[in-house]
């Protein structure tokens, strides 16, 4: 868990600055880290309101980049299928791609029910508070703090950290060898959609992969 806090703190950091520059006012920025839960769709909703993008274009854009919760969502699902309706309904609140690589190794060991809820739970709740207090002080101090600190660094610096121990098999590594391969071919795209159409060709690719 310390080291996914230490990455998610400065990355926390650098969103709330950078939707700070792209003139979103505090209010709704605070609301946006509270249900556009995610390091990379408030990324990208914040490149789409700097660059001008046509509104329709920046919420499909996110979309679709979030669409990936969906796989996270049916991995941990699994695991409580004879939780509660009311948990298997806000549960999925929580999940982003950090909390699913802390919990992921956890929930495949025998355990009670009971242990797993207050796992992911913990776990959930530790990251989402968290983030809500790093994006909060990025957006209120992210224009004092000194750019050579490059927080901006932080966010592919911490999804490196979480994606690398999954690129076990070849047809994952595969995948993510054309995601980015795709995504500097494709990144003069405009409103910064080179980088979700990569993620899209390395789907395509690691599924094709999976069913040969």
């Amino acid at each position: 868990m310390l080291p996914v806090l230490v990455g998610i703190v400065p990355t926390g950091l650098a969103v709330g600055a950078g939707l700070s520059a792209a003139g979103v006012p505090f209010g709704p920025g605070i609301v946006s880290a509270a249900t556009v839960y995610g390091a990379t769709s408030q990324v990208v909703l914040a490149d789409g309101v700097t660059r001008g993008a046509p509104t329709l274009l920046t919420v499909a854009t996110v979309a679709i980049v979030s669409a990936r919760l969906v796989f996270y969502g049916v991995g941990v699902g699994r695991r409580f299928c004879d939780a509660s309706t009311a948990f298997r309904w806000l549960a999925p609140l929580l999940i982003v791609q950090p909390l699913h690589a802390v919990i992921d190794a956890r929930l495949a060991r025998p355990a009670s029910l009971a242990d797993r809820t207050a796992y992911y739970l913990g776990a959930g709740l530790t990251l989402w508070g968290a983030w809500q207090l790093a994006h909060a002080v990025g957006m209120l101090l992210g224009s004092v703090v000194p750019s050579a600190l490059a927080l901006d660094a932080a966010l592919p610096l911490c999804l490196l950290a979480i994606v690398a121990p999954a690129l076990r098999d070849r047809a994952v590594w595969m995948s993510a060898l054309a995601a980015g391969v795709a995504t500097v071919a494709l990144v003069g795209l405009p409103y910064g959609l080179g980088a979700v159409a990569g993620g899209c060709v390395g789907i395509g690719f690691g599924a094709r992969m999976v069913t040969r």
